[in-house]
């Protein structure tokens, strides 16, 4: 059995919160407003860019992130079959990393599909969804404070003018 050492609850709390970042939905409001004169029309197009966070996000991210942990933990550990044993921890590494990197990807795309059709540049919608990972991690920062706090908090709204 293993003892549990404080850097494991730092490394699980910093390996959670980075898996519950990648499980962060982003929610796009478009707005479209057009002012026609005669012949011509101006228009412009809002975007309102927020997440969607529920509690299945939080209980789907906890085992994994619990088990890459244990995994990590056994690296070093003397056992009778050490090749096997890391072949397992790279396993589990691996399968953190890569649902890691599927959700972001996923995520992006989705973000960059959805301004291709307003023929936004792909790099504006990367940019985007970094300022949505960084408004997440306000927004965790602040879920936390206001429990000691016991003020509300309300998730945050992005808005971009598409020209």
């Amino acid at each position: 059995m293993m003892d549990p050492k404080p850097y494991h609850l730092l490394v699980f709390l910093l390996l959670y919160t980075l898996m519950l970042t990648s499980f962060m939905r982003p929610q796009m409001n478009i707005s479209i407003s057009v002012d026609s004169y005669f012949f011509s029309a101006k228009y412009v197009v809002l975007l309102g860019v927020t997440f969607r966070f529920d509690l299945f996000m939080v209980v789907a991210a906890l085992p994994i992130t619990v088990l890459t942990v244990i995994a990590l933990t056994k690296w070093n550990e003397a056992t009778d079959h050490p090749t096997a044993s890391r072949s397992f921890v790279s396993f589990v590494v691996f399968l953190y990393v890569a649902l890691l990197i599927a959700n972001f990807a996923g995520n992006g795309l989705v973000m960059q599909n959805t301004l291709a059709r307003f023929q936004q540049p792909p790099l504006a919608a990367w940019r985007m969804y970094g300022d949505l990972l960084m408004a997440f991690g306000e927004f965790l920062l602040t879920s936390i404070q206001s429990i000691a706090t016991r003020q509300s908090i309300q998730i945050p709204e992005l808005v971009y003018v598409l020209h």
